[in-house]
């Protein structure tokens, strides 16, 4: 994934659980390994390659998968 121009992360899709339950089960299980919870109301999402990065109005960002078209939208 590039940011105006600029490689700001870069991952295997293999890191992203096959399966949303699961995603949320990892979680759970960090938290509970460092004697947190998960608060009630969380919302949580299903997984990712990378971290989020965050943007500011104007950045363009594109995506890039091995094997598909690139993918390019504009922060807002």
């Amino acid at each position: 994934m590039s940011v105006d121009g600029v490689v700001k992360q870069s991952a295997s899709s293999s890191a992203i659980s096959g399966d949303p339950v699961l995603s949320l089960v990892q979680l759970v299980e960090m938290l509970a390994a460092q004697g947190e919870v998960l608060p009630a109301g969380s919302i949580v999402l299903a997984g990712a390659a990378t971290v989020a990065e965050q943007l500011a109005p104007g950045q363009e960002v594109v995506g890039e998968v091995e094997g598909h078209a690139s993918v390019r939208v504009r922060a807002v």
